[in-house]
């Protein structure tokens, strides 16, 4: 009886430590994932990360992702620019977790597929302090080519209420022209963000020649900037094309594996 019971509990713990071993290892596979993620990552993850859809209401209801959930880029503060984005915990904190938004949790944010508005919301979570948020390469568009499946109705809130946990600093910062002494700047243009669109970059490099390329002033040497101690900021030329420099500075992020210093306006 003894050497059955010694077996059984054998067998459970070696089932146990392989199911947690496996578990791990897929934890860190997710957690190397960069700002940008495709949609078979997406479908392949859907169970452990909160999807968020930054649509209109109104092409959200039209249908979504499965178990995303809609955010309203207007409640985080952005109808008036920079200025006005929702810093107050008091503010941001219900409203993110009245969407399932836990901060430690992954989250994966979409739009129709331009991927500017998606890029504004990364942003602004990695300003609340949230670690681990990602934008769907292509948006909506692309997970209905590549996977096909899309729900209607909206989850149940009761299900999705969570507790907010922001990490202890912001993992990007709000700034407006930031020194040349400590900040390596890279004034942002709505062409520079449009030919990165159009031609995904496919490694630093050719980051770094379309950035030369379309930069309105001398661009930094962003080659020393990807080994340097020195953070590199992304600057708007205005509120207007905030967007912009959200969608380049998160291809810094998907390229070099870096966040950026901060994201803001000239």
């Amino acid at each position: 009886m003894a050497t059955c019971q010694a077996t059984l509990a054998r067998t459970f713990l070696s089932r146990n430590t392989s199911r947690i071993y496996r578990n791990r290892i897929v934890h860190r596979r997710r957690a190397r994932a960069r700002a940008l993620v495709d949609p078979r990552w997406l479908d392949a993850s859907m169970q452990d990360v909160s999807i968020l859809d930054v649509r209109p209401y109104t092409e959200y209801l039209e249908g979504h992702i499965p178990h995303a959930v809609h955010l309203n880029l207007a409640d985080l503060g952005f109808e008036g620019g920079t200025e006005s984005l929702c810093t107050d915990p008091s503010s941001y904190i219900p409203l993110l977790e009245a969407r399932g938004v836990d901060g430690v949790r992954p989250a994966v944010v979409y739009d129709s597929g331009e991927e500017y508005q998606a890029a504004l919301a990364w942003w602004a979570l990695a300003v609340f302090g949230h670690s681990q948020c990602h934008v769907l390469q292509g948006g909506f568009k692309e997970w209905l080519t590549e996977q096909g499946k899309e729900e209607l109705y909206e989850p149940c809130p009761l299900k999705l209420s969570t507790q907010f946990e922001a990490s202890d600093e912001p993992q990007l910062h709000l700034v407006t022209q930031p020194s040349s002494a400590t900040s390596y700047a890279v004034e942002v243009s709505m062409s520079l963000a449009t030919y990165l669109r159009d031609n995904p970059p496919k490694d630093l490099g050719t980051f770094r020649q379309a950035i030369q390329q379309h930069m309105p002033t001398r661009a930094p040497d962003l080659e020393h900037a990807s080994i340097s101690d020195k953070p590199i900021s992304f600057l708007a030329l205005s509120v207007h094309e905030l967007p912009y420099a959200c969608y380049v500075a998160m291809w810094w992020d998907a390229l070099s594996g870096q966040k950026p210093w901060a994201v803001g306006c000239v």
